[in-house]
């Protein structure tokens, strides 16, 4: 029995460390809800309906779940970035009220807003507090990045959370505005 007991007891300990980490958004009380036909046009509608029928306290519109992986890039350009470099970049796009809805923490600036017309225009984007660290810009708020070939004005940056397996370290990441091409309500 005893040796039945050791692997059982090993695999605990180290699982539990991973159990424990903080993934740096709050899973309680969120609701994904694949956006499917219509629904996804009309996203914002939607989520301006719920709120208002006090269904729910906020919501968002993200490119895909805000736990999985896989969407990623390497043309991600900055001032001081060297020629050779190359970084994989995630990818999430998301809506109003991103890091609110999330519970993910702000760092610096601003998430996307219907007051600003440059963020529905697509010529913003935020940043994940790697990407800011890798980039070591003077300052991140405001500077430009490219993608492909696009340049983007940084309006935000927020803290590292945990999408796919917490084992492995935070990627750098940027996040643009996804467009449902609705008004809000």
């Amino acid at each position: 029995l005893a040796f039945s007991m050791t692997p059982t007891i090993c695999i605990h300990r180290q699982t539990r460390p991973m159990q424990d980490k903080p993934i740096g958004f709050d899973k309680n009380n969120m609701v994904e809800i694949s956006a499917e036909g219509n629904l996804d046009k009309k996203a914002d509608v939607f989520i301006g309906e719920l709120k208002r029928k006090g269904a729910i306290t906020g919501g968002t519109q993200l490119s895909m779940s805000i736990s999985e992986t896989g969407n990623n890039t390497w043309g991600v350009e900055w001032q001081g970035k060297q020629p050779d470099q190359k970084i994989l970049f995630e990818i999430l796009n998301a809506g109003y009220d991103f890091t609110k809805t999330t519970g993910i923490k702000l760092i610096a600036g601003r998430e996307f807003s219907s007051q600003y017309p440059v963020d529905t225009a697509g010529k913003t984007m935020m940043i994940n507090e790697t990407a800011a660290k890798l980039m070591n810009l003077k300052e991140t708020v405001g500077a430009e990045i490219k993608w492909g070939g696009r340049p983007y004005t940084i309006i935000g940056v927020y803290k590292d959370f945990v999408r796919g397996s917490p084992y492995q370290k935070v990627p750098p990441m940027i996040t643009g505005f996804v467009n449902s091409g609705a008004a809000e309500i």
